[in-house]
């Protein structure tokens, strides 16, 4: 299925697209030909919108959490025990 806004079967609009494969060999291989497909920029915002339906957008980075969490007093008293 082919997207008319950019010829490569996806957009960022994350279109539901089945694929029956009939080997494992051949599901490893289309889903190599998807990702091959796609740029490093999709492919990040693609993690970042399912991140977000799954977390929601107002759940914080974990590198922002395990930064903030490592300066915190209460984290530096625990190590020092």
């Amino acid at each position: 299925m082919l997207d008319a806004t950019n010829g490569r079967g996806y957009h960022l609009g994350m279109d539901r697209e089945a694929h029956k494969a009939r080997s494992f060999v051949d599901a490893d291989r289309w889903d190599r030909e998807q990702m091959w497909a796609m740029t490093p920029d999709e492919r990040m915002a693609i993690a970042k919108e399912l991140r977000d339906r799954v977390f929601g957008k107002d759940c914080p980075d974990v590198r922002e959490a395990e930064r903030s969490r490592s300066t915190s007093p209460t984290c530096a008293s625990r190590e020092a025990r």
